[in-house]
């Protein structure tokens, strides 16, 4: 089964030199909940800003498509991080440039640090991968994935070079913060390997499925 996703987004760029700027910008894309939390980010940076005290002037989480989710927003409201979480809402189609909302996104993945995955912390995390991710691979900027239960999905984003960490891993979670952290403000943030996952390459694995079931079919009738 070949989902949305799997054909690249319009609006992205052929640029592959990434712009840092002032502020390290972690943008989350897709809906929210209180399984699937930006508040596991916004905890994490509690320590982070202990620590390095002038991160708390340069670090954005950007929130897009979606409202927060109730942990997030009592989050935002509990550690007083209003200027640090920054909520967008739902991208459409600009009337002064003609760009769709697709469009628009693309661009906004494209030009952020790091793109967020979060991946839930359900039981039924075992048996599904974001759709999102499909997206993000086509950007070609570095992935955090917060995973539960699933090492096919880790397998993916290990295989890309992206950052990674367990949902239910607090202080696995503080340290990927902490090295992104560092990786930006060095201007060395993960190169991600160039591995979307295609249309021609879904055809070939299924292809490939049925050649080895064809195989093992014959040599049983003989």
């Amino acid at each position: 089964m070949v989902l949305p996703g799997a054909e690249p987004p319009g609006g992205l760029s052929t640029a592959k030199t990434h712009q840092y700027s002032e502020h390290l910008n972690l943008c989350h894309f897709g809906s929210l909940a209180n399984d699937r939390s930006l508040s596991t980010i916004l905890k994490a940076l509690v320590p982070l800003f202990k620590k390095f005290p002038e991160a708390r002037e340069c670090i954005l989480v950007h929130a897009y498509g979606a409202p927060l989710d109730p942990l997030t927003a009592e989050a935002v409201k509990n550690l007083k991080f209003e200027d640090v979480l920054l909520a967008h809402g739902r991208l459409e189609r600009d009337s002064v440039s003609g760009k769709s909302g697709r469009e628009r996104v693309a661009e906004k993945m494209q030009s952020a640090d790091v793109l967020i995955l979060l991946h839930g912390n359900d039981e039924w995390c075992a048996e599904y991968i974001p759709s999102k991710l499909y997206d993000y691979l086509w950007t070609g900027r570095p992935i955090w994935g917060i995973t539960h239960r699933n090492p096919q999905l880790d397998q993916i984003l290990l295989e890309r070079s992206a950052y990674l960490s367990s949902q239910s891993d607090i202080e696995a979670v503080e340290l990927a913060l902490e090295r992104i952290w560092l990786d930006w403000k060095n201007q060395q943030l993960i190169e991600p390997q160039w591995l979307p996952v295609a249309v021609d390459q879904a055809v070939q694995k299924i292809l490939e499925k049925v050649d080895g079931s064809l195989s093992t079919s014959t040599q049983k009738k003989d």
